[in-house]
């Protein structure tokens, strides 16, 4: 038997001294008001054995301690919390918008996927980012360049690994200056094509335009092997050594010439041109 308690006018009032239990059995407990539903308690406590929904225009759910969403499960299949954010006009968006003012910390027991739409940013207004990852890491673009901007400076670092550069086009460097250091092996720079070169250019107008130093120790080598060795001099060549040395050829001339004369001087011991079982020949308009 259905039973109504209703006032024609003013408010109706329900007050248990120990409480009040409203219970639909296996039936529904319909709350229904045009107006506000204002729940004042201590502790709001819902217990549901299914779903629980709650459907409105907005919805706001504010506290003043520690709050906490939580779905913990028991079940052979996934679970899967899920927070969305959608509009349907064709014009306009939705937005989930996260603020803090203390940290934001998220932790998953397997992998975390973020994936966006559009242009993105991750960053910080003050203090360091850090991305860290137990394996091997990758960051790319599926089109476009990729950008690693440093405010003060980049740092590559491969510890006791290569760090491996590879492109299939140019590798383009510029910047002040240039320091390529390897503390425990050789630097090696190597262009394979059959066509191609290596350039070595510096545009020092009154000084040292390339220094090339192999002089930690009197035994230290510089080694140039060519099939053609060609010298290009605008002004002077100046070679000094400060022991034994030669200049020959396996076959062929030696020839040296110079446009205003030629001064061989020897500053110790004897001057020998050596020409045994073969032929000296002077030409000479005047020999002094």
């Amino acid at each position: 038997i259905e039973a109504t308690w209703s006032t024609v006018a003013g408010g109706l009032t329900l007050d248990g001294a120990a409480g009040i239990n409203l219970q639909g059995n296996a039936s529904e407990i319909d709350i229904t008001t045009s107006n506000l539903l204002d729940v004042n308690v201590g502790t709001l406590d819902i217990d549901v054995n299914a779903g629980i929904e709650i459907d409105g225009t907005t919805l706001s759910v504010d506290s003043t301690d520690t709050t906490n969403l939580t779905m913990t499960a028991n079940a052979a299949s996934t679970k899967v919390l899920t927070i969305a954010a959608s509009n349907s006009n064709a014009s306009n968006s939705a937005n989930i918008d996260i603020d803090a003012d203390g940290d934001i910390t998220i932790d998953s027991g397997a992998g975390i996927s973020i994936d966006a739409g559009s242009a993105s940013n991750l960053s910080t207004s003050d203090g360091a980012l850090t991305i860290t990852s137990a394996a091997a890491t990758t960051w790319s673009t599926g089109t476009g360049l990729l950008t690693i901007n440093g405010g003060t400076g980049i740092s590559l670092a491969g510890n006791t690994s290569e760090v491996d550069i590879t492109t299939s086009d140019a590798v383009d460097i510029n910047s002040g200056s240039t320091t390529i250091d390897a503390s425990s092996g050789d630097i090696t720079l190597t262009a394979d094509a059959n066509n191609a070169k290596i350039v070595l250019k510096g545009d020092n107008e009154n000084g040292t335009a390339i220094h090339i130093d192999g002089n930690a120790n009197a035994n230290s080598v510089v080694d140039i092997d060519a099939g053609v060795l060609d010298v290009d001099i605008t002004a002077g060549v100046n070679i000094n050594a400060g022991s034994a040395s030669n200049l020959t050829t396996s076959s062929g001339l030696l020839t040296l010439e110079g446009g205003n004369g030629i001064t061989l001087t020897s500053t110790g011991g004897s001057l020998l041109l050596n020409g045994s079982s073969q032929t000296v020949t002077i030409n000479s308009s005047a020999l002094d």
